[in-house]
């Protein structure tokens, strides 16, 4: 098995990656003219001229790098003489940066890749391939490697083996995600990440609502927890059995340690301990909510705007939940779906559940936490999150 590899722009981090192991290292700048799969604000920053550098250095270490332009809309921009001939341009730098491979999400801008381009082109989870016929159309369309829609095939075997059978294009899995499984929003999670780092957009915001939706729900029903589609390190073999070319690890938002550390007990196959640690969207010991912080800080201080001191209490929100996944106690968790036995209705099936109850482990303020959130989505549906001004009886 290889693994795609984040990358934050620290070079630390590449001279502790053994390429024996690695398919590809994979970034992006936090904001461009097309974006990507996660909000600017997010990621650590780097001018163009270092991430050149940064390129070359992964050369030199003989890895190869991907540069993500995946955003899954682009307002529209694409189809307009401006919005082309920015496009264009920027994909002459990636290729003048010397890319190995891009990421698209875009039917469109996999084209004019095709057309113009020598780059490999990996299509991207937020394409949501989940079915032979969204396998096929990618196929026709040139790419050279799928990454499979994680919240939906992670767990069917069933279908996974289909696909392999099928097509001999490199097929990825995202392995260490979390989000609800055949996730209802996310299309729209799709959308307000591209948004959000793309260097036109104008309306920036901070409140990424649907992770902490998504979060909320998995408070409320940590069965919820248990249904995504993760991998465990252990459990790689039964996708290399079935002929899954790839893992991809998040996530870029990360430091460089604990990139790392997710990459050692993938290449290792074990991890003891709590499994939340590698799974950076739920774990709060590595994550941090603003890098790039003076980017939206002038808009977030106006007090005609947000009350600030509402969004302050929102960013704690989750994030500042201690919960454990007991990874020892998963040692046989995955052959009940190796085996097809998963039933179609989780509510008659309540296998997951079941899991949960005897893995999982709250902070014991966990009630305290559910109402703060609560709270939250009150605040924020009712629009008092962006003001100081009380609704009018």
């Amino acid at each position: 098995m290889k693994y795609s590899v984040p990358i934050n722009w620290d070079l630390s981090l590449i001279n502790r990656i053994n390429p024996e192991y690695v398919a590809e290292l994979y970034g992006k700048l936090a904001v461009d003219p097309i974006g990507g799969g996660r909000a600017g604000y997010y990621l650590h920053n780097v001018s163009k001229r270092k991430a050149k550098e940064y390129i070359k250095e992964i050369h030199r270490n003989k890895l190869k790098f991907n540069y993500l332009i995946n955003a899954s809309c682009l307002s529209n921009k694409e189809f307009t003489k401006n919005g082309y001939s920015e496009i264009r341009r920027f994909l002459d730098w990636i290729n003048f940066i010397e890319a190995d491979s891009v990421t698209v999400a875009s039917p469109y801008l996999t084209q004019i890749i095709k057309k113009f381009y020598d780059f490999k082109i990996s299509i991207s989870a937020f394409a949501r391939i989940n079915s032979l016929e969204r396998v096929r159309f990618w196929e026709d369309l040139g790419a050279d490697s799928l990454t499979l829609s994680e919240i939906d095939l992670n767990r069917d075997f069933k279908k996974l083996r289909k696909i392999r059978e099928y097509t001999k294009l490199n097929l990825r899995l995202i392995a260490n995600n979390i989000c609800l499984l055949h996730c209802p929003m996310e299309s729209s999670h799709s959308n307000f990440s591209s948004h959000a780092s793309q260097s036109f957009q104008k309306n920036i915001t901070l409140l990424d609502y649907f992770r902490r939706f998504c979060h909320f729900k998995m408070l409320l029903n940590p069965e919820e927890i248990i249904k995504s589609g993760w991998i465990r390190p252990e459990d790689v073999k039964y996708y290399e059995d079935i002929g899954i070319d790839n893992l991809k690890l998040v996530d870029r938002r990360i430091d460089a340690q604990s990139i790392l550390n997710i990459y050692n007990a993938y290449i290792n196959r074990e991890y003891k301990g709590n499994l939340i640690d590698l799974l950076p969207g739920f774990n709060k010991k590595n994550y941090t909510e603003t890098k790039d912080i003076i980017r939206v800080l002038t808009k977030y201080l106006d007090p005609f705007a947000n009350n600030i001191f509402k969004l302050k209490e929102a960013f704690k929100l989750v994030i500042n939940t201690d919960l454990t996944i007991d990874n020892q106690k998963l040692e046989s968790f995955l052959s009940y779906f190796v085996q097809n036995r998963c039933d179609f209705d989780c509510q008659i099936c309540g296998y997951c559940g079941r899991v949960a109850k005897d893995v999982i482990k709250f902070d014991p303020a966990l009630e305290e936490i559910i109402k703060d959130c609560k709270i939250f989505f009150d605040d924020l549906l009712s629009g008092r999150i962006y003001s100081y001004f009380k609704e009018k009886e």
